[in-house]
């Protein structure tokens, strides 16, 4: 019998494993992969040792002024179709707490604006009031999500 080897993911390993790779490695497992009935993202072993050769080498960095600019857009895209939605304060401190904690975020950047270094954000803290954003690493999530 043929046994087929595969490793599988939830969406908590997956969001943390931006950490380590880049958001083109994620994407090449999500698209070779499948999600099983648990919801989980399985991808062929053999699979995934080829994808991860390929992007071993590759330098994991912060987003450039063009991918800020966009995620930026995207973001103000979305808080004026819904309206402008804001956090509450404690909203806005849990969310703090959590960046501060985080090794991506440099608090004294951008004259005391402070800057998120995770691949895929860039982001201030501003970011942290509106309510339609997420972290990008999947440490916290809009308030439309929080129930979920």
């Amino acid at each position: 019998m043929n046994k087929k080897l595969s490793i599988c993911f939830n969406k908590i390993e997956l969001a943390e494993s931006s950490i380590q790779v880049s958001k083109q490695f994620k994407n090449e497992l999500i698209k070779s992969g499948k999600r099983n009935k648990e919801g989980c993202l399985c991808v062929d072993f053999y699979k995934f040792k080829e994808i991860k050769k390929t992007h071993k080498n590759k330098k994991i960095s912060p987003p450039t002024a063009l991918e800020m600019a966009s995620n930026f857009t995207h973001a103000i895209k979305r808080w004026v179709s819904e309206g402008f939605p804001t956090v509450t304060e404690v909203e806005y401190k849990q969310r703090a707490a959590i960046c501060n904690e985080c090794k991506y975020w440099d608090g004294q950047a951008r004259l005391g604006q402070g800057k998120c270094n995770a691949p895929g954000c860039g982001c201030t803290k501003l970011k942290r009031w509106i309510s339609t954003e997420k972290c990008p690493m999947g440490k916290w999530k809009t308030i439309g999500d929080r129930n979920k």
